[in-house]
């Protein structure tokens, strides 16, 4: 028993069927304007010439196929895209192919004067042209073109035989000839339509798997820094108890536990750098960074720059030099200081010997370019761009100091952040320049701002400080810390605790130092948004949070300053001095514009 398929269209995958049939239907609306044209320049003035009533009813029968497959054509329009329809859509194309093919073959018959030349030229373009002009409409099927080619010639050439003459059978030969060129033509179009659908859906399923792969890989990214920012918190949470507990201990020993302490606290701070580059690669994959665009001096981040960072250099032997500049950015000044920052420790880690100079240069009216200079080891131009993928450390003469590999890698995510591009350029053994640029406004009349207080206890004493934190070693700590300023402290493990201490009225903070993440799903910027509401006045107040959440500042509503675990005493006490610094009625609305990260 033969397991070959019956018809030819057996031989297609439905939706390579469907695809043909769509390809047919689109062309043989010219084929049916073709026949009603050509039918009627042809059937009317064949009978006024001759006389001939069958070539009048001929042209009738045509026209009126024709208008009855125009009616199907549309009616085909709403049922293609249903499958089970295809096949019938088909069969109602070929069978309307196969009959006005037997119509046009009919006017060979009947309208072929051998007598009247001119008879003979326009039955011989109407049929000639009606098979040529075809081959394009209707070769989505070769068997559909093939009906309606065959039917169309063969009587005229079959007539021209059997007329006996010597002209007659060469004229036959050569229509012959033209009929067999023009199925040739067919089954090479046929094939053609057929590489191309399936390369379309090839390109479909390409796309299709693509764009699967990348849903898959930015699920995983996002899984992945949702991974990072979940246990960011708990991984802080110690080390934050730690950094607080470890201050502690220093104040109540002796000279004898002084070197450990220190090499605790460079300890946790390697941790806690360690924490913040991982956490910003996080965000930074995850698209959760959103830059606070405002008009800012340059000027003022190269001088934090240098006071961070000299003392590192010197240490090393090197210098750090900052060219003085008076432009000014349009940029968020805490990802630009933060780039910059990271930038300039590659530069001073990557140094031998020599130093590192940071400037600026304008580059067109609006534009300049911050560059980082340094005389360290260089980069081979194989590695200009591979500097900045995550984990990259580089080969030992390359980095005579150890690293992650985050730093570059971080820079980068928050200059395309920042709607700019890091260009590095370096010869190897003799130094590197790192640049990005920056949009630049027009110089503005500002205040120099009032210095800041000395962050030291005193500024603190007597002050009264509600403190609220679910966790118990923190409480201990913390209230060990702040009594040793002479601070008066009140502390709550939750808001239903801490709003019935303040519903007493006994004690009246003067600040609030709240946790963000309490238990039961609870949270400092709830509580807080509570206690303003209960005293109906607006308390300087600052969160601590080990989450990663950068629109804590606008879902707070209320948070007036936010600091990221672990924090050390020093952090914290400049913290409180600088929560309790401005007047309570404008507090609001500086502390709106302060980035959530600014501490």
């Amino acid at each position: 028993m033969s397991t070959h398929p019956n018809k030819p269209i057996d031989n297609l995958a439905p939706h390579v069927l469907a695809a043909r049939v769509k390809a047919l239907h689109d062309n043989l609306r010219f084929v049916l304007i073709a026949n009603v044209v050509a039918a009627t320049l042809v059937g009317p003035a064949q009978a006024l010439r001759s006389g001939g009533l069958l070539v009048l009813i001929w042209w009738g029968a045509l026209v009126g196929l024709t208008l009855l497959r125009t009616v199907g054509w549309y009616s085909a329009i709403s049922r293609l895209d249903h499958p089970g329809h295809v096949r019938a859509i088909y069969r109602q194309f070929l069978f309307g192919s196969a009959a006005s093919g037997c119509l046009w073959g009919v006017l060979g018959l009947i309208g072929y004067d051998f007598s009247a030349p001119r008879e003979i030229i326009l039955i011989v373009l109407a049929l000639s042209g009606m098979t040529a002009g075809a081959v394009s409409s209707l070769s989505a099927f070769f068997e559909i073109y093939a009906v309606f080619a065959i039917p169309t010639m063969m009587p005229l050439l079959i007539r021209l035989v059997f007329h006996g003459d010597t002209q007659s059978v060469i004229e036959a030969g050569l229509g012959l000839t033209f009929l067999a060129v023009n199925l040739a033509y067919s089954r090479q179009f046929y094939g053609i339509l057929g590489e191309a659908i399936g390369l379309r859906f090839q390109r479909e399923e390409l796309i299709q798997d693509l764009t699967a792969e990348k849903l898959r890989v930015e699920q995983a990214s996002r899984a992945k820094s949702q991974f990072i920012a979940g246990i960011s918190h708990d991984i802080r949470q110690p080390v934050h108890a730690i950094a607080l507990i470890t201050d502690s201990i220093e104040r109540e020993s002796g000279e004898t536990a002084k070197r450990p302490i220190e090499a605790i606290k460079n300890a946790l701070h390697g941790l806690d750098q360690l924490l913040e580059s991982f956490l910003d690669i996080a965000k930074i994959e995850a698209g959760v960074i959103q830059p606070n665009i405002r008009s800012i001096r340059l000027q003022t981040l190269f001088d934090d720059l240098h006071q961070e960072l000299r003392p590192w250099a010197s240490e090393k032997g090197l210098s750090l030099k900052i060219v003085p500049t008076t432009v000014e950015l349009e940029t968020d000044p805490t990802l630009l200081m933060r780039m910059l920052r990271n930038l300039a420790v590659n530069a001073i880690k990557h140094t031998r010997k020599g130093g590192v100079l940071i400037g600026c240069r304008r580059f067109g009216a609006h534009h300049t370019r911050i560059e980082i200079w340094d005389t360290g080891v260089g980069i081979r131009k194989d590695r200009l761009t591979t500097i900045f993928r995550e984990f990259y450390t580089g080969s030992h003469d390359e980095t005579p100091e150890p690293g992650l590999g985050l730093g570059l890698a971080i820079a980068d995510g928050l200059a395309r952040t920042l709607e700019t591009k890091i260009r590095v350029r370096s010869v190897l053994g003799r130094g590197s320049v790192f640049s990005a640029g920056f949009p630049i406004v027009a110089p503005t009349q500002r205040a120099e701002p009032a210095p800041m207080q000395e962050a030291s206890g005193l500024e603190l004493e007597g002050r009264r400080v509600f403190l609220v934190d679910d966790e118990p070693v923190i409480i201990d700590a913390m209230e060990h810390v702040l009594r040793a300023w002479n601070c008066q402290v009140v502390s709550a493990r939750s808001i239903t605790s801490a709003l019935a201490r303040l519903e007493t009225r006994e004690f009246r903070p003067e600040i609030l130092l709240l946790d963000q993440r309490l238990r039961a799903g609870e949270t400092g910027d709830r509580l807080l948004q509570q206690i303003d509401a209960m005293l109906g006045e607006y308390l300087p107040a600052v969160v601590i949070t080990g989450d990663t959440a950068l629109d804590l500042h606008k879902r707070a509503g209320g948070v007036r300053l936010i600091m990221y675990k672990p924090v050390t005493p020093l952090k914290l006490r400049a913290a409180l001095i600088k929560a309790l610094m401005p007047p309570a009625s404008t507090r609001r609305e500086e502390e709106a514009a302060l980035p959530s990260d600014h501490v």
